[in-house]
């Protein structure tokens, strides 16, 4: 199953794309390689994560503990250095999409509070129109969701 690459290249200029295969899925070379895509070299996820925590030993030591790998060196876990680097890039992610998502509510909690504050002042409408208002406003400020959320949704 692949969802889609993205649009790695525009007007007919190169791109790259990265594929994910299992190794029941090997044969899936075949048929690109069918279809032209001659230039695709095999790339081990578990060298190229293990290569990363040495470059990154401080996000490393994050994962290795927060996961509960042990110690952060690399070399000293065996392969476990690349999942605690891994690990330690996907819970920067979680955080920072979490705190897009907690900012994005706060300043739609306070734009809300605001322009109810300033109808509050003119009230010319009265109190059923208020409470419907305000239902509205109760609602969308449930359902909103930060940018980062609303893009990892589509």
């Amino acid at each position: 199953y692949i969802h889609r690459a993205g649009r790695a290249a525009r007007a007919g200029r190169a791109g790259h794309a990265l594929l994910f295969l299992l190794p029941s899925e090997r044969q899936y070379v075949e048929v690109l390689n069918l279809r032209g895509l001659t230039d695709m070299p095999a790339i081990s996820l578990a060298s190229t994560l293990t290569g990363a925590a040495g470059v990154c030993p401080d996000v490393t030591a994050l994962g290795m503990e927060i996961s509960g790998h042990g110690s952060s060196r690399v070399g000293s876990s065996g392969g476990r250095v690349g999942e605690g680097f891994a690990s330690a890039v996907q819970i920067k992610l979680e955080e920072c999409i979490t705190e897009d998502d907690v900012n994005f509510k706060a300043a739609l909690a306070k734009k809300i509070s605001l322009s109810s504050a300033s109808k509050s002042k003119s009230k010319s409408a009265g109190g059923a129109m208020e409470k419907k208002q305000k239902r509205r406003e109760r609602k969308e400020l449930k359902n909103a969701a930060g940018p980062l959320i609303e893009s990892a949704r589509k």
